[in-house]
């Protein structure tokens, strides 16, 4: 009803898996357009099964050519699917570039906090439904650990980007999950307000961004940047969309140590090349996402 009276022509949500969107755009979508824009690594498949049959989203704006091969193939109504990168990228660096900020490397590895206290976080399944993984945290941690002995060992410069707010209660949890696996070194967590695009700043302003099943992994990529996405829970339903130079599933330090040393060397021309299209495939680049999309609705409010 809300709606209907300010009468909109375009309504956007960033979050494609709100139901309430879903029944709203099946119901209005003859007369107001209706847009969900991707915001997570897979917004729509951490979804239960029965949710999933009631999604309805009319005009998609999603990372890559990726999301439509999986989403045609499940029971998630799509109608039309525009692949057009990051938003939440895009808009760093537009960010950056306001604040006067350079993106000159400072870091040789940005380590992606994917803090996980509970065993009971469920995830996508090959079956279309979700399953618990319960060794995720000690695999989170392992990430850490690897990172920063890594660190130690080779005298390395590292940012590790916080997934938690200043001041929240989060915080604190976040910190503690890391201590567990940490106990042997120094560590900090960059905790900052997200409005202020921390993560994505100091991923390029660093050599290689290593983390595990984040959204950022795949947003580093659009960026241009070298990117290990590693894997140490031996179930290959969390793997990276990408099996090649990008993907790491050894649970070996030794062999960690040699991957990330290397891809370190690595010119970005090389360590693309590796990747050929694939890479456009899983995330188209998010440089021009916010210019493009702001084309896009103007169109449709002209």
């Amino acid at each position: 009803d809300l709606i209907k009276e300010f009468s909109p022509k375009i309504v956007i949500s960033h979050i494609p898996h709100s139901i309430e969107f879903s029944i709203i755009a099946k119901f209005l979508q003859n007369e107001i357009k209706f847009i969900a824009i991707q915001h997570g690594h897979h917004d729509l498949l951490s979804l239960s099964r029965s949710l999933k049959k009631k999604i309805f989203i009319p005009e998609f704006f999603c990372f890559g050519n990726y999301e439509k091969n999986i989403y045609e193939k499940s029971e998630i109504e799509i109608k039309e699917f525009f692949p057009i990168g990051s938003l939440r990228a895009s808009l760093s660096l537009e960010y950056l570039s306001k604040n006067n900020q350079n993106k000159d490397i400072e870091y040789d590895i940005c380590l992606i906090s994917e803090y996980s206290p509970s065993k009971k976080k469920l995830f996508p399944s090959k079956s279309d439904d979700l399953q618990l993984i319960p060794s995720y945290p000690d695999h989170v941690g392992k990430i850490a650990y690897f990172c920063h002995k890594l660190r130690d060992e080779e005298k390395l410069r590292l940012v590790f980007c916080g997934d938690s707010a200043p001041d929240s209660i989060y915080q604190k949890i976040e910190n503690d999950f890391y201590k567990k696996y940490l106990s042997h070194t120094n560590f900090e967590i960059i905790q900052k307000k997200r409005d202020t695009y921390p993560t994505y700043i100091n991923l390029l302003k660093s050599k290689i961004v290593i983390g595990g099943y984040s959204t950022v992994m795949r947003e580093a990529l659009s960026l241009g940047k070298k990117v290990l996405s590693c894997n140490f829970t031996n179930n290959e339903s969390i793997n990276f969309p990408l099996n090649n130079i990008c993907l790491f599933t050894k649970n070996n330090y030794e062999e960690f140590k040699k991957i990330v040393l290397k891809i370190i060397e690595m010119s970005e021309e090389d360590y693309f090349k590796q990747l050929n299209s694939d890479k456009k495939f899983i995330i188209e680049d998010s440089h021009q996402t916010s210019n493009m999309m702001r084309k896009k609705i103007s169109n449709y409010l002209s």
